[in-house]
């Protein structure tokens, strides 16, 4: 189990909200901890990761002037190592992702693997994602055919550089948003009492710039214990 979470903030991101995130995350694993900080510069973001293979410790990371920070906190399951080149998040030419969760078919998928030498099921995400970009989809196409075709948990973030939007989902690992007049949080743990949980089966991108959410695609999934609703995506396979 894993723990993402997030901070985008309209003036720039607070110490403390990190910190806050940071340390309700930790409940979700803690043997390392990776994300992107952005800073707003010359009429654009640019972004920078960072990788510690060490416990979540916000000294690590440098937010002045930060507009927003993206996180992963890691403890790997389906048999990953400790393997620091695995820590979160991953890059391709166009993206970077983090995610939460435990995939049980990603071994069917070889061809989407960015890390030959890797069994980490989260590279077949990004891998998936960049795969359907080369072959000329859409980003939000090219989420929707990576994501249904794969088994089991997902919650992620993930950058795309070529609009500098964000972009978040999940399938029963948990997202909550959290947001106020300036700043937008989400997070693995539920951060405030005025949180809500994400819907899964939708797919919401984050204009960083304006600090502005919305529901941007859906795509379906199959949970085993998720009562449908009227209107849901929910597939059974």
């Amino acid at each position: 189990m894993c723990g993402v979470f997030g901070i985008v903030s309209a003036v720039s991101v607070a110490q403390a909200d990190f910190d806050r995130l940071g340390e309700l995350n930790k409940a979700r694993g803690n043997l390392a901890f990776g994300g992107l900080v952005a800073r707003w510069e010359n009429g654009r973001f640019h972004p920078a990761p960072f990788h510690h293979n060490t416990p979540f410790d916000s000294r690590l990371v440098s937010l002045h002037n930060a507009r927003l920070v993206l996180s992963h906190i890691r403890a790997p399951t389906g048999g990953q190592s400790n393997d620091p080149t695995e820590i979160h998040p991953y890059e391709t030419a166009d993206l970077w992702l983090a995610h939460n969760g435990l995939l049980l078919n990603h071994e069917q998928f070889p061809q989407w693997r960015i890390l030959p030498h890797s069994s980490v099921d989260s590279q077949v995400i990004i891998g998936g994602i960049q795969w359907h970009l080369t072959n000329g989809r859409s980003l939000l196409a090219a989420i929707c055919q990576t994501v249904e075709q794969l088994e089991g948990q997902q919650a992620c973030w993930l950058w795309h550089k070529p609009t500098q939007q964000i972009y978040l989902w999940r399938v029963m690992s948990p997202i909550y948003l959290d947001q106020t007049a300036t700043t937008l949080l989400f997070s693995s743990v539920r951060p405030s009492a005025d949180a809500t949980l994400m819907p899964e089966g939708e797919i919401w991108r984050i204009d960083p710039l304006n600090c502005h959410i919305e529901r941007a695609a859906t795509f379906t999934f199959y949970n085993p214990y998720y009562i449908p609703r009227k209107g849901d995506n929910y597939v059974h396979n």
